[in-house]
């Protein structure tokens, strides 16, 4: 089986527009007959041909951030809107624009909005380069009622002229590198100078009053950081000491920077552009780009966002020439955290970023509805996941550089030649391959060994299908896991989540269902998350442990067999070298059963110092017989867990150094510590057999 469509698609710099994406909210579902509640989604409408929205929803309305755009057959097509929406309507601060083939193409609207009419400040930019200041009135197609900028720039104009002319050069400057053509005639400044400074304001400020020459003055102020009236300028002498001073400095391969100063570097607001055409405005530190800014491009691709130590670092939005968005966070330059990035073509990625690739858990959406989610890394599927097709196949398993390999489900959908047909086994490379079961349509089910894609020595079992339903999903194992961050991320053992369908936290006889975001195999630990918020966070111990250390393990043995009740079991460190002088493992003398696996055993500070191992490898057991002293456990130390977190970017509890008492340690484990389930499929359960460590309902 070929994976058929889905590409990784990473690409070069490009800008068209910046709608803000709410990682926060889920997606909405595909299904647009569906509700839309609190949600991140894309619709296209099928009554009114040619709308597009893209933004937050709740209740069926579009609500929050979101971008409408307006294309052929509808007759508004080559409009767009990017802003905010309240109960389905512009509401709030927006911006329209128009292009081809609307009869406005070439012009702007750039402010306030109220039930989906232009309501309050807003700036009005014409294609003949006109602009206006306007205050519209619950009307979106009044006239403006304002001040033109044409005036504001006459009312000024004796001002700017009696400027000295180092100042006027540093503001002359700062307008053409951000794109806006001045002149000088007869040695004075033309009037166009004075439209595109009111213009720069008007698009880089979100409230501005210009009814009168007096708050144009406050204007300028508030975008040149300085007051016409009081000279700030930098000394003309470019070998003094420029100490909070505003000036101009070309450098020598043409660069030049307009802006603020401290003790001879770039400090404060300023711009700096290349003669390349790229160009940064925004906060500087140091020499370095620092805090917030806008980086625009040569080619037009442009970056807003952090910057820390003159790198992108933090939250930001790069566009792209195509039309293509990425929103999130940002690490020494590059695409690294939680992010979403939308492509021009419809395929879109959300999820967790690392060096500019997908690393960790996301979901890749192709434009033709071929959809995984799961874990990546270096751009490829890698870990846990599941694909669904076009034609309605889907797998669930394990992957492995883009291909199925490991154990999975492979089930034919409703367009397929094979459909209600399904696979529970062993893949390799996309194929077959290894213990597996095939169920027929007709019922007729075939258990052996595949090689290649070809079954060698079927048994062919249709009893199987009269007694048994293969889909029907039930628990089959339990264990125990804690909480080590206040955004519901928890730690056990890989082992208990080991082939789990489904791993959900039991709670009060609630199932909450938990996402699996990272596995360590090599020391049985595995990485989950909620959404829930945790009622206590365990702290991980920075301190190693030590023979006869007291402990105590938080658990919950046999599971529901008896009860979903936390336990306690208490005794000492007895040894620091663990299985196979694995010294990722310490051994425990505390009595441990099924069910316990994945629990926090805890010091008397109350942190964490490893997690509980209470069901060993059967063949381990069985070779190393006699060697195990009577009474052993393991415990995976929690320095191991504190890399898998690390690698996860996980931000931990600070550990603790004072004691804690018994009743306190009961209560605060009672809140920490919570009850795991593990769901399968009965297909699912057959293969598992024999393979899993610890299966509670085998009977």
């Amino acid at each position: 089986m070929q994976l058929t469509g889905i590409k990784i698609l990473l690409f070069v710099l490009g800008v068209l527009w910046i709608p803000t994406v709410s990682l926060s909210l889920p997606n909405c579902p595909s299904d647009q007959t569906k509700r839309y509640q609190n949600c991140f989604g894309t619709y296209i409408s099928t009554n009114d041909p040619g709308y597009k929205y893209v933004g937050e929803w709740r209740d069926d309305k579009r609500h929050g951030q979101g971008a409408s755009t307006w294309s052929a057959p509808h007759p508004s097509a080559g409009e767009k809107y990017v802003g905010e929406y309240k109960n389905g309507k512009k509401h709030g601060q927006g911006t329209t624009t128009w292009s081809a083939p609307h009869t406005n193409a070439g012009e702007k609207h750039v402010g306030e909005y109220k039930n989906g009419k232009r309501n309050g400040q807003g700036f009005y930019l014409w294609k003949n380069g006109r602009a206006d200041f306007c205050f519209y009135t619950d009307d979106e197609d009044s006239n403006c009622s304002g001040t033109n900028v044409y005036d504001v720039a006459s009312n000024l104009a004796k001002k700017f002229r009696q400027m000295p002319e180092l100042k006027r050069k540093k503001i002359q400057s700062n307008l053409k590198s951000n794109g806006f053509y001045t002149s000088v005639v007869d040695g004075k400044w033309g009037r166009d100078t004075f439209t595109a400074l009111a213009t720069y304001a008007a698009l880089n400020l979100k409230t501005v009053n210009i009814n009168t020459a007096s708050s144009a003055n406050n204007l300028v102020q508030n975008v040149l950081g300085t007051n016409l009236s009081n000279d700030n300028s930098c000394p003309t002498d470019l070998s003094a000491t420029w100490h909070n001073c505003v000036g101009i400095y070309t450098y020598d391969d043409g660069g030049k920077y307009v802006g603020e100063w401290k003790d001879n570097k770039k400090h404060g607001q300023g711009t700096y552009s290349w003669p390349s055409g790229s160009s940064y405005v925004g906060n500087w530190k140091d020499n370095k780009k620092h805090g917030q800014g806008t980086y625009t491009y040569q080619s037009g691709a442009s970056y807003v966002g952090e910057y820390k130590n003159g790198k992108k670092h933090g939250r930001g939005t790069y566009t792209y020439p195509d039309g293509s968005i990425y929103v999130g966070q940002l690490e020494n330059d590059n695409f690294s955290g939680q992010g979403t990035l939308i492509e021009a073509d419809g395929h879109k990625y959300v999820g967790e970023f690392k060096d500019d690739d997908f690393n960790g858990q996301g979901s890749l959406t192709l434009a033709n509805g071929e959809k995984y989610a799961g874990e990546f890394k270096d751009n490829d599927f890698n870990g846990q996941g599941s694909l669904t097709l076009t034609n309605g196949d889907t797998y669930v398993g394990e992957f492995k550089d883009n291909n199925f390999n490991g154990q999975g489900t492979y089930t034919f959908g409703p367009n397929s030649e094979w459909s209600e047909d399904k696979y529970v086994g062993e893949f390799k490379n996309d194929k077959k391959h290894g213990q597996g079961t095939y169920f027929f349509a007709d019922g007729t089910v075939e258990t052996g060994l595949w090689e290649d894609g070809e079954l060698q020595g079927a048994v062919t079992s249709p009893e199987v299908a009269e007694n048994v339903n293969p889909d029907e999903t039930l628990e089959v194992a339990s264990g125990t896991g804690f909480y080590v961050s206040d955004d519901g991320h928890i730690i056990t053992n890989h082992h208990v989540i080991d082939g789990c369908m489904d791993i959900k936290v039991q709670n009060q006889g609630e199932l909450i269902p938990t996402i699996r975001l990272a596995e360590d195999k090599q020391n049985d630990l595995a990485l989950l998350k909620v959404s829930q918020k945790p009622r206590y966070v365990f702290a991980l111990s920075n301190n190693s442990p030590y023979p006869l250390q007291e402990i105590i393990v938080a658990g919950f043995p046999f599971g529901d067999r008896y009860s979903s009740t936390l336990k306690f079991t208490k005794g000492i460190v007895s040894s620091l070298a663990g299985l196979g002088d694995n010294y990722s493992e310490i051994q425990i003398d505390a009595a441990l059963q099924q069910g316990n696996s994945g629990g926090p055993i805890i010091d008397e500070y109350g942190n964490v110092i490893a997690v509980a191992v209470a069901k060993l490898d059967a063949k381990y057991m069985f070779e190393n017989f006699g060697i195990i002293p009577e009474n052993t456990n393991f415990g995976v130390k929690a320095s191991a867990a504190r890399n898998l977190l690390e690698a996860n970017r996980v931000n931990l509890k600070a550990s603790s150094n004072e004691i804690i008492s018994k009743r306190d340690l009961s209560s605060i484990a009672a809140d920490g510590t919570v009850y795991l389930t593990c769901w399968m499929t009965n297909a699912q359960l057959e293969q598992m057999k024999g393979k899993k460590v610890m299966l509670g309902n085998l009977d």
